[in-house]
């Protein structure tokens, strides 16, 4: 192999490299679109609630419009750094936990699933705890 023809294969893995990153960020792009979108309408749906019956007790839509922005804060984290922020994941995954148990009702949950959620919220816990420490040493 010559280096002609190294040279050509080295453009190409250079051009196909930069064309996946370009693709990712354009599904990134939508994947923002999409959630602002659903912000939106969850948004209406709950001032629109509130209006007509007066009273709004569903904190369930709350917890999954905090989840939505959560999402979307994540997703433009990603477009500035190119990384997940764990931080902001991790939050994510607590306020779901945590909505799903509140969704459902502790004492509708079956105890095996109850004890599943507390171990995830403390390994979560610990894994935020953890990431927190690590970024207070950096700066």
């Amino acid at each position: 192999m010559n280096t002609k023809d190294l040279r050509r294969r080295v453009k190409f893995i250079s051009i196909f490299i930069d064309s996946t990153e370009t693709l990712q960020d354009i599904i990134v792009i939508f994947l923002c679109l999409g959630l602002l979108c659903e912000i939106i309408v969850k948004m209406w749906e709950m001032f629109h609630s509130l209006i007509k019956e007066g009273d709004f007790k569903e904190i369930s839509q709350i917890l999954f419009l905090l989840i939505l922005v959560e999402l979307f804060r994540l997703l433009t984290i990603y477009m500035q750094k190119y990384s997940i922020s764990v931080d902001v994941a991790v939050e994510v995954s607590i306020v779901s936990v945590l909505r799903e148990v509140i969704v459902n009702g502790v004492l509708q949950i079956s105890c095996f699933k109850v004890l599943a959620s507390c171990a995830l919220l403390i390994v979560l816990g610990y894994l935020m705890l953890c990431t927190r420490a690590k970024n207070e040493k950096r700066v």
